[in-house]
């Protein structure tokens, strides 16, 4: 499977999170919402 961008997913695409790259508080709100290296998110 290709890995692509969640911003660049489209609507009702499917994917597993890989990694988060992003640090800091916006990092730590993204892992609290759930978004962390293999969860699976639909784009809705």
């Amino acid at each position: 499977m290709a890995r692509i961008m969640l911003r660049k997913m489209n609507k009702d695409q499917a994917g597993i999170i890989v990694s988060v790259k992003v640090a800091g508080e916006l990092g730590r709100r993204i892992r609290e919402m759930g978004l962390v290296p293999g969860t699976r998110v639909v784009i809705q």
